[in-house]
């Protein structure tokens, strides 16, 4: 989302219908980690950036690299576009902070019906192989209503994915010019928000005077 702000959106890739289900049939039999470990071996930097149970996402790297000859990372390097003038700011906490927020936050989740939610869902119809299932939370909760982890062992292993999830976004943003802001203690949101916003204001000016 942030490359599709900053440099437009690239030209999509065509869709092969007959390669696709071949990857989707190895997924079902050899599992989502096998397609990982064949895109890490042609396009590693695609491969680090989607996790191995990602399997809609693993199909439609390797079935651009099988349809065209060409890796999901070199197609979107060569359509990138020139990047707009932009700004990045984040906010950083430190990671023992930030680990006991994503705790905290959900357990503040199950509390106000997550399980419920899910289990409705379901019932409803839904599939529990669809995609928007496979984020941290839904997915611990399904194996849980499905008898396969009991209720304690979800809430940590959620936790604990989204923990990695947090991880991955930092990965990730180490290959973009972010301005980071410290955020830690009391008071220190709104120290931040005027942090940020004298940085766009420096950096407004900065252009205007016709600074690169």
């Amino acid at each position: 989302y942030v490359r599709a702000l900053v440099r437009g959106l690239d030209a999509p890739v065509g869709r092969f219908p007959v390669i696709r289900e071949e990857l989707r049939g190895r997924a079902l039999r050899e599992g989502t980690g096998a397609l990982h470990a064949e895109l890490a071996r042609i396009d590693p930097e695609a491969a680090a950036a989607i996790h191995p149970n990602d399997e809609v996402r693993l199909v439609r790297a390797l079935e651009i690299w099988k349809a065209t000859g060409e890796t999901r990372t070199a197609h979107f390097r060569r359509r990138a576009g020139r990047p707009r003038a932009h700004l990045l700011a984040g906010l950083a906490l430190p990671r023992p902070l930030l680990f006991r927020r994503i705790d905290a936050r959900f357990d503040r989740m199950v509390e106000e019906g997550l399980l419920d939610e899910v289990r409705g869902l379901l019932a409803d119809g839904f599939d529990p192989g669809l995609a928007c299932f496979r984020s941290p939370g839904y997915r611990e909760m399904i194996a849980h209503l499905q008898g396969e982890i009991a209720i304690e062992a979800a809430i940590d292993l959620a936790k604990r994915e989204t923990r990695r999830f947090a991880k991955r976004q930092a990965t990730w943003f180490r290959s973009e010019d972010v301005r980071w802001v410290e955020q830690s203690g009391p008071g220190s949101a709104e120290a931040a928000a005027d942090r940020i916003v004298r940085l766009f204001a420096e950096e407004s000016a900065r252009r205007a005077e016709g600074a690169p």
